[in-house]
């Protein structure tokens, strides 16, 4: 059994491997990380859209604390997204990095910069946010700071209704 502090050896070449198998092998680790990422997405926005519903169902003088407790829910539910997020976009630019590795010595071999295509495609030509990372990150925080806002408030209305009620 390896233990998570020992080294790995060197690489060295595997014989009958091909550089085509490398790339078919980046390839796949990145298409299968980068739509893990996009499910996760499409998941965290409609449990963050149904939470929502729920506060929204609960907005009202006898279910304050419930749309408080909902509003809390839907922040952790987004920081966790954010969290996850960030993860499998670490997992999708490890097989990116190996793409480039590969793109470039395929174009060094034939010639065509172009072929450079993961370098082209980390060229900003935009403001922020530009990337998927920095706009996703934007709208987990957003939903967050909703949240956040959403349950002082909800929590405020119940406490001051309490406090008429008393």
């Amino acid at each position: 059994m390896i233990s998570a502090d020992t080294k790995t050896p060197p690489e060295t070449p595997t014989p009958g491997l091909t550089e085509q198998d490398a790339l078919s092998h980046a390839w796949e680790w990145f298409r299968y990380h980068a739509d893990q990422r996009m499910t996760m997405v499409r998941f965290a926005i409609t449990v963050i859209g149904g939470i929502g519903a729920g506060v929204g169902l609960f907005w009202k003088p006898e279910t304050y604390l419930l749309a408080c407790l909902s509003s809390v829910f839907g922040a952790v539910v987004a920081y966790s997204a954010l969290r996850i997020d960030r993860r499998t976009a670490d997992l999708v630019k490890i097989g990116e990095s190996a793409l480039e590795h590969l793109q470039n010595g395929l174009a060094a071999k034939t010639a065509a910069d172009a072929l450079q295509i993961c370098r082209r495609a980390n060229t900003k030509k935009g403001h922020w946010p530009y990337s998927y990372t920095q706009n996703f990150s934007l709208i987990y925080r957003l939903v967050m700071a909703i949240f956040i806002v959403t349950a002082a408030l909800s929590f405020a209305l119940a406490v001051k209704l309490e406090w008429r009620l008393t």
